[in-house]
């Protein structure tokens, strides 16, 4: 069984997106952003709708806030941290199925990381939470190094792939959006999206050529062929 040239037989790592490939996040971070778009007593200039979950944090704000005049942005970021960082992240819901497919590739011996645009605190707590910390061989997030925030996810993907030395060969990325296709693409690796997040990508024609799948279960058998 191949994937665009890559023998599934032959994966030894799988590099996962969170929100909306792992976890159900959209609720508690779309509560996160109304409440600290309501403090600082603004009107949204988008609706609070899931499409707005996987950029960045201050990406995702700066289209919310809109034109609107006289906006810290710094502020709206400590709001919506205290809310979701403190109780918010409580909220995230894994996947029906997810759990059994990560336990499984780990007793298939691949190893697992985590790469997304989330910030290192919630996600940790996140991973801590759901008991996946065990699961995991590193989590790379925006600001996993303090003094140098990831630019993008490509930038992400590339660091870790260096970091830890992983074989281009032997590694694909997952995830739910175009945007993981197109971070792991200028990397060189290959790619499965997920349908059941938050990227509307099955009638792309910029994804015709990229495998998805409909379950973990589905995943799981793509990734161990």
């Amino acid at each position: 069984m191949t994937m665009h040239g890559l023998e599934c037989s032959k994966i030894k790592t799988v590099i996962f997106d969170l929100d909306g490939t792992l976890i159900e996040s959209a609720p508690s971070i779309l509560n996160g952003l109304e409440v600290a778009i309501k403090k600082s007593g603004l009107l949204p200039a988008l609706p609070l709708e899931s499409s707005l979950v996987g950029p960045p944090l201050k990406d995702t704000l700066t289209k919310l806030v809109g034109d609107q005049l006289d906006v810290d942005l710094d502020v709206l970021a400590s709001d919506f941290k205290a809310y979701y960082d403190t109780f918010g992240f409580k909220e995230s819901k894994v996947y029906p199925g997810v759990q059994d497919m990560l336990n499984q590739l780990k007793k298939f011996n691949v190893s697992l990381y985590l790469a997304t645009n989330k910030r290192l605190e919630p996600t940790l707590k996140i991973i801590d939470y759901l008991g996946w910390t065990s699961l995991f061989d590193g989590v790379y997030a925006i600001d996993k190094f303090a003094t140098s925030h990831f630019s993008n996810k490509a930038t992400m993907i590339g660091a870790l792939i260096q970091a830890e030395s992983i074989e281009k060969a032997h590694v694909i990325y997952v995830g739910d959006r175009i945007e993981d296709h197109e971070a792991s693409a200028i990397n060189g690796i290959a790619t499965i999206l997920v349908n059941w997040g938050y990227g509307n990508f099955q009638n792309n024609t910029a994804t015709d050529k990229v495998k998805y799948v409909g379950s973990p279960n589905e995943l799981y058998r793509m990734i161990v062929g």
